[in-house]
C-alpha cells in the first residue's frame, strides 16, 4: 500500500506534471527553443514552476502581474506575442533584460484559465525574431485549455489524496488508494499486487517448496544428478517461471533467488553423494559474494545452471572462476532461447549445455529443430561440454535426441519433479 500511494503521489504531482506539460509543448511546437508555465498566486504574481530548454533556467523566477505579458493574458483571454523581445518595449526591463541574457528573441505567451478563474500562463520561447506565425500561436492557444484544465484537476486530486493518506483516521485509505490506482494506473496497481504476492513468500519461506528433477544419461538410463526446482504457493500465480520473471522485472530477483537457493540446498541433503546437485542463478546473482559463499560452502557436488534470459557481464568468465576452481560445474540454461549466444558460449566455455524445451519440444518432427540442435551438439563437442535435453516427454523424442548426439536428458519422460526432504 506503502509503495502504491507513493507513486500514485507522484503521477498526482502538479509540479511533475507542468514539467511534462514544458518540455511536451516544445515538441508539439518545433520552432520552439524553450517553455514555461507560470502559476497565478493569490498575492497577483507570476511563479515560474516549470521551466524546459532555452528559459530552464528561469525556474522560480516571480514576475508581477502588473505590466507583464502574463498580467495581459490573464486580463484579456489572449495570447500576448513579442517578435522581436530586444526592441519590444511593450516588456517590462527586467524581461527584455532576462531576453537578451538568454538569447530570446520570439515569445508568445497564453492565458490558462479554467472554470473563469486564472490558473496562470504558458510562455513559448524562441532564439530568432519573428519565429511564430498566426497558425502556430493558433495551434499553442489550441493545448492551453487542456493544459488548464489538467494543472487544476491534478491539483485537487493532489489535495485530496494528500489528505486521504495523511490523516490516519480515513477509512478505508487502502481501498480509496487502489480504486484511484486502478483508474489512473493500472499498471502500478498490477506492480503492487505483485509485490504484495512477493512479500508474502519472501516473509513465509516454507511457502516455497524445493523439488527435484533427474537428469538421466541417455545412453545408460543412469541418474547422474538432480535440477533444484521451486514450487510456489497454488494462488495466484502457480508458474514458478512467471515467479521469477515477476521478479527479475520488479527488480527483486535476489531475495528471490537466494531463497530459493537456501530451501534446495537444505532439501538436497537426502540426494546420494554421487550424483550432483543443480541449482538455477541469474548471471548477477551468482557473482554476489554472499551467493558465492554459499555455493562454496554446499556439502553436494554442485552444477550452476545460468539460466540466459538476461545478458551476461562482460567480464562474467572471469568472475566464475573462483567458482570453478572450487570444483563447481557450469551449465547455461535454455541454449537456443534467450542470451546466450554462440559466442557467450564460446567465452563461457560451460560443462553443460541445456538444450532449451522450446527447441527439443517436437524435435522428431521438425528438420530445422534439428538442425539447430545438432549445431548445438558440434560446439558442445568442440568445447568438451556435455548436452542436456530439457522437456522430453515421449519416447520417439527421445531417440530423436539421442540420434542427435545428445548425452543427457530430463523431462516427465524420465522423471518428474518430486520432494525429497522435508525442510
Amino acid at each position: 500500500m506503502h509503495k502504491l500511494a507513493t507513486v500514485l503521489a507522484d503521477s498526482l504531482d502538479p509540479v511533475s506534471l507542468m514539467s511534462r506539460i514544458a518540455e511536451q509543448t516544445c515538441l508539439f511546437t518545433p520552432k520552439a527553443d524553450g517553455a514555461a508555465i507560470s502559476i497565478y498566486t493569490q498575492d497577483e504574481k507570476f511563479v515560474v514552476v516549470s521551466a524546459h530548454g532555452l528559459v530552464a533556467s528561469l525556474l522560480g523566477l516571480v514576475l508581477p502581474a502588473e505590466d507583464t505579458f502574463q498580467g495581459r493574458a490573464i486580463a484579456t483571454g489572449q495570447p500576448q506575442v513579442s517578435h522581436e523581445t530586444s526592441t519590444d518595449m511593450s516588456l517590462t526591463p527586467q524581461v527584455r533584460e532576462i531576453g537578451n541574457r538568454l538569447g530570446i528573441h520570439s515569445l508568445v505567451v497564453i492565458p490558462l484559465m479554467h472554470n473563469g478563474a486564472a490558473v496562470g500562463a504558458l510562455s513559448v520561447t524562441a532564439t530568432e525574431a519573428n519565429r511564430f506565425n498566426d497558425a502556430d500561436i493558433l495551434a499553442i492557444t489550441s493545448i492551453s485549455e487542456f493544459v488548464s484544465a489538467l494543472i487544476d484537476s491534478h491539483a485537487e486530486l493532489s489535495r485530496l489524496l494528500d489528505d486521504l493518506l495523511g490523516d490516519p483516521r480515513t477509512p478505508n485509505a487502502d481501498t480509496a488508494a487502489r480504486f484511484l490506482a486502478s483508474v489512473l494506473l493500472p499498471e502500478a496497481l498490477r506492480q503492487d499486487h505483485l509485490h504484495d504476492q512477493l512479500d508474502a513468500v519472501l516473509a513465509t519461506p516454507s511457502e516455497l517448496l524445493p523439488v527435484f528433477q533427474p537428469i538421466i544419461d541417455l545412453a545408460t538410463g543412469e541418474t547422474l544428478g538432480f535440477e533444484g526446482l521451486s514450487r510456489f504457493p497454488a494462488q495466484p500465480e502457480p508458474n514458478p517461471a512467471r515467479w521469477f520473471d515477476t521478479a527479475r522485472q520488479l527488480g527483486r530477483s535476489y531475495p528471490l533467488e537466494l531463497l530459493a537457493l537456501r530451501r534446495i540446498l537444505s532439501d538436497a541433503r537426502t540426494i546420494p553423494n554421487d550424483c550432483f546437485v543443480a541449482v538455477n542463478l541469474s548471471p548477477l546473482t551468482v557473482l554476489d559474494p554472499t551467493v558465492q559463499e554459499i555455493l562454496t560452502s554446499a556439502e553436494h557436488r554442485l552444477v550452476v545452471e545460468i539460466t540466459e534470459h538476461e545478458p551476461f557481464p562482460e567480464d562474467f568468465a572471469a568472475r566464475l572462476k573462483p567458482l570453478r576452481d572450487k570444483g563447481i560445474r557450469l551449465a547455461i540454461d535454455d541454449a537456443g532461447a534467450g542470451f546466450a549466444s554462440f559466442t557467450q558460449l564460446l567465452r563461457l566455455r560451460p560443462d553443460m549445455i541445456k538444450i532449451d524445451g522450446e527447441l527439443t519440444a517436437d524435435i522428431e518432427n521438425d528438420p530445422v529443430k534439428r538442425a539447430l540442435a545438432t549445431s548445438i551438439v558440434q560446439l558442445a563437442g568442440e568445447l568438451g561440454s556435455a548436452t542436456i535435453a530439457e522437456a522430453i516427454e515421449n519416447p520417439e523424442q527421445m531417440r530423436a535426441l539421442q540420434a542427435l548426439g545428445i548425452q543427457c536428458g530430463q523431462g516427465f519422460l524420465l522423471g518428474q519433479p518430486v520432494r525429497l526432504g522435508a525442510g
